[in-house]
């Protein structure tokens, strides 16, 4: 009778031990997903239509156009893009933006 309760024990200690892995985990791993994602939306529903942006390629441009998942962007005078609003990584200073185009002679 003692082994059952020994080994009846152990399963509980591995259920145990289980939950735990999974709690750490889910704290470690996709707590931290989870609000870096909802911060970029949040951020994503911020951007307005003459913002300077940058994006993951590292191409800077000035939002002339907004919608919930795409955005037209203003790279010079004359080159307009269509992006998707999820690859826009940062909102940039708008006088990097114009030092550029006068470096540049764009």
């Amino acid at each position: 009778m003692g082994e059952i309760q020994t080994q009846h024990m152990g399963f509980e200690g591995l259920l145990l031990s289980l939950l735990f892995f999974l709690v750490v985990s889910y704290g470690m791993f996709v707590y931290p997903q989870r609000k870096r994602v909802n911060l970029h939306l949040k951020f994503i529903k911020s951007i307005q239509v003459g913002d300077v942006v940058q994006l993951h390629g590292g191409i800077i441009g000035k939002i002339v156009q907004i919608s919930s998942e795409t955005a037209r962007l203003q790279l010079d005078d004359k080159a307009h893009t269509m992006i998707s609003t999820r690859h826009i990584i940062k909102r940039i200073d708008p006088s990097i933006y114009q030092e550029a185009h006068h470096e540049f002679d764009l």
